[in-house]
């Protein structure tokens, strides 16, 4: 039977293509589907809302304390992992809060459930192993970058809608849905990319570390900075102290003193 030129044999040598010859291209395969599918589209509602605006990206480094945290009450922040935590203790939220571990997720869905005011967006990935409360805000993730080893074809994305690219820190998924918001100025907090110290975390999540994730995560942060320039974004790190200095370091008292954009 001849089966040269059906449809059939179009689709078979696809797939040998993309799942033989060049794994890589699975994944932008999908990003292409997930770009015109209305899977996600409900994430739309957050593309631009804070144009021209800044915000504070909060991670769990051993260099956070309560008192830096408490300062951003009146701030646009973004929190991570096990930092709800500190949600209830505090008597404060962070505006957004974004996981994207399922083991991480699994430590915290209990505690996290208990958030009133902040807006919860949960990997995709997560959904595969995890039940996910419709009340969040799921994100397509692609991961390209955990295929290439070389940084030039490692890539960020501006519009999560389509997907966000997966990397060592789940900080790098925080930057993405900020940008996608619109803010102009992002600060990061508790970014120390430091795990060969007797504390890890200021926050524990449980998880155990790998203690060359720091290095990692340093990988992941200078394929952000590349696209600063791209997508019209600055960031600036005013985590006190850590092995972090890809980005400007500021003094986080001095930039709340401060309302004015770069």
């Amino acid at each position: 039977m001849q089966i040269k030129n059906s449809a059939l044999c179009k689709i078979l040598r696809r797939c040998v293509y993309l799942c033989t010859i060049h794994p890589q291209e699975c994944f932008l395969e999908k990003e292409r589907k997930l770009g015109k599918s209305n899977k996600f589209s409900s994430i739309k509602q957050y593309e631009g809302i804070h144009k021209g605006q800044r915000c504070f990206i909060v991670a769990t480094g051993p260099s956070l304390n309560t008192k830096d945290y408490l300062k951003l009450k009146n701030e646009h922040t973004i929190g991570v992992n096990a930092l709800c935590l500190w949600f209830k203790e505090q008597k404060m939220e962070t505006e957004y809060f974004v996981v994207s571990d399922d083991d991480v997720f699994k430590r915290i869905e209990s505690i996290l459930d208990k958030a009133v005011h902040t807006k919860v967006f949960i990997s995709e990935r997560i959904q595969k192993h995890c039940t996910v409360p419709t009340k969040y805000q799921l994100f397509p993730v692609n991961i390209w970058n955990r295929f290439t080893e070389n940084s030039n074809k490692k890539r960020f994305s501006n519009d999560i809608s389509v997907c966000s690219y997966d990397e060592e820190t789940v900080v790098f998924h925080a930057i993405q849905l900020a940008v996608y918001m619109g803010f102009k100025e992002i600060y990061l907090l508790g970014t120390d990319c430091n795990y060969n110290q007797k504390k890890n975390y200021a926050v524990d999540h449980g998880k155990e570390v790998d203690k060359t994730l720091g290095f990692k995560m340093l990988k992941s942060y200078e394929v952000v900075k590349k696209y600063e320039k791209v997508f019209g974004f600055k960031i600036f790190n005013v985590t006190r102290g850590g092995m972090l200095e890809i980005f400007e370091r500021k003094n986080l008292d001095e930039i709340l003193a401060d309302k004015k954009l770069f």
